[in-house]
């Protein structure tokens, strides 16, 4: 019901920006640039990838590029977790701001823990990204400044990666029991945002696509394992 290509390109920026339309315009700027990618630097995929990963909606691109969901049906999934992340956000406001050039994490944890925040992402060294409420996130953002690191607000209209998400995680499950998703090829290691371990099976696909909504992506430690393999 709605022209992906004409919001992409014409926006308007408001609505390009509500999260049901920025999750599935994400994804399909991602998807066409791995078309892209592969139709002018096909010499990149005459090694079949073996691993796959994505960070938070990306992972539905990584799902789609691995084969283990098509196109259609990763569109149709991030376009219904965004419309319940844009209800569970009216309901129970809150914001995310991504912090840089902290030294140690576990300071910046506790601070949050302190403060009644949550950890949405752990992107790579020195850089997490907050969530949580508005006060509670804007009084961690005035302690970071204090600390003389660079806070960054994001562009979302809610807490996400945190518990404010848990009353949508039962029906985003049900979404999920209808799709068809296709079984792991043995050769194919689908690394998963909120353990940054491989996937077992597409049960746990989609159980840890549910876990996701409240989970933070461990990116950092999805990284490490990939570089780890070799």
């Amino acid at each position: 019901g709605v022209s992906l290509s004409e919001l992409c390109a014409l926006g308007p920026e408001g609505l390009l920006n509500n999260t049901s339309n920025a999750q599935p315009a994400i994804l399909t700027a991602s998807l066409a640039a791995l078309k892209l990618t592969k139709h002018y630097r096909s010499e990149i995929f005459k090694a079949n990838p073996k691993y796959f990963l994505g960070h938070s909606v990306g992972e539905y691109s990584a799902l789609a590029a691995a084969g283990i969901i098509d196109q259609r049906t990763a569109i149709y999934l991030v376009r219904q977790r965004g419309l319940l992340m844009e209800t569970a956000s009216q309901l129970w406001p809150g914001k995310m701001v991504a912090l840089h050039g902290f030294e140690s994490e576990e300071q910046v944890v506790n601070l949050c823990m302190k403060a009644g925040v949550e950890i949405a992402n752990s992107n790579g060294p020195g850089q997490l990204t907050i969530t949580g409420g508005e006060k509670e996130v804007n009084e961690v953002v005035r302690m970071a400044k204090e600390w003389k690191l660079k806070p960054r607000e994001l562009t979302i209209s809610g807490g996400f990666h945190s518990s404010k998400m848990k009353p949508i995680q039962q029906p985003f499950r049900e979404i999920l029991a209808r799709a068809e998703f296709k079984d792991l090829n043995p050769q194919t290691i689908f690394v998963l945002n909120a353990t940054g371990l491989p996937a077992s099976s597409v049960e746990e696909i989609k159980e840890e696509l549910v876990m996701q909504l409240i989970a933070p992506v461990r990116w950092w430690k999805s990284i490490e394992f990939v570089l780890d393999q070799g």
